[in-house]
């Protein structure tokens, strides 16, 4: 942890600053899954009844104050003690995946016709904005290229058909270097976010002299096979040894899946190496968002995205760890059998 005189964070519970703040943590990532925020207040005559549900709004105040907060949501958890109470509350997401929230898609009522966009703004519009708007659809953008919800049937939980369909629309522009969509928020709107390139201008540079105080990386091993339909394809050699993947998926055609199942192998050969820095600067990088590490290591030297993002703080001190992913292989070694 550490001290920054000009950190002053403020937590707002419906509209109200919660002065007794202890501590807080909040925790974000790439893999479209909810941000969680949890804080301990130091006020026990707090009522459980009258914080759950409730909006909140964190403000890291890091340097500078705020003009938005840096997590928004609502109360979902609320665990009171003795001597103070801790909340945790998540994004607006968390209205997609509610037990009681299912989805029906039969042949009388469907969503064909439409992409991904138009169904979560109706979705939404239809069944979550009922008496107030919790969720803000206006921001939510299209995909290039878009999924389409045409013949889709069964029983979904609505954010769990999101992010499975959201890996489906992938830019190919370039071979060597597919980008993949990611649903993330801003306040309480939902977005889709395409990964940006690693050749992008870095949104900062870390070295041992600037912000980087830390980092630290398992290496997983690497899968070079995958295996579809009773086919087989193989990107390069596997010197590491025979490990693979099964590819399921929901393609018709045996180029289809190979194609998808073929990214799936990009994606495994991206996320081998977990890296984790723990840095003091870097607060409000965005996810995705490209961090060039200038480093003696060549293990991790380079451009990396970031991934996750974690900040634990209290009064006085504050930490900051960011998850990033290594560059992409050369896909140039690819080789179908």
């Amino acid at each position: 942890m550490s001290q920054d005189s000009a950190y002053r964070p403020r937590l707002m519970i419906d509209g109200v600053e919660a002065l007794n703040l202890v501590s807080a943590r909040y925790s974000t990532a790439i893999n479209s899954n909810i941000s969680n925020f949890s804080a301990t207040i130091d006020s026990p005559d707090l009522q459980e009844s009258t914080l759950f549900g409730k909006k909140v709004k964190f403000f890291l105040n890091y340097g500078s104050e705020d003009g938005l907060p840096l997590f928004e949501g609502f109360i979902k958890q609320v665990q009171p003690s003795e001597k103070n109470i801790k909340i945790t509350a998540f994004d607006v997401r968390s209205f997609l995946t509610e037990n009681s929230t299912t989805l029906n898609l039969t042949d009388e009522h469907n969503f064909d016709g439409h992409n991904l966009s138009s169904f979560l703004k109706s979705y939404i519009t239809d069944n979550i904005n009922i008496n107030k708007t919790l969720i803000d659809v206006n921001k939510i953008n299209s995909m290039n290229p878009p999924v389409n919800l045409t013949g889709l049937r069964g029983d979904f939980n609505p954010y769990e058909l999101v992010k499975e369909l959201i890996d489906k629309s992938i830019d190919l522009t370039d071979i060597q270097e597919p980008l993949n969509y990611f649903v993330d928020v801003i306040g309480n709107s939902i977005i889709f976010v395409k990964s940006r390139r690693l050749d992008s201008t870095p949104s900062i540079s870390l070295s041992q002299s600037n912000g980087l105080i830390s980092y630290r990386y398992n290496q997983r091993p690497k899968k070079f096979t995958a295996n579809y339909m009773n086919r087989r394809f193989t990107y390069g050699t596997s010197p590491n040894g025979t490990f693979s993947i099964d590819y399921q998926g929901t393609e018709e055609f045996p180029a289809e899946k190979r194609q998808m199942a073929y990214l799936q192998i990009v994606r495994e050969l991206q996320s081998t190496k977990e890296l984790t820095l723990t840095t003091s600067i870097g607060h409000y990088i965005g996810l995705g968002s490209i961090v060039y590490l200038n480093t003696e290591d060549k293990n991790i030297a380079g451009a990396h995205r970031v991934v996750s993002k974690s900040i634990s703080c209290s009064k006085n001190s504050i930490s900051l760890d960011l998850g990033v992913n290594k560059s992409l292989p050369n896909l140039s070694k690819y080789l179908s059998q």
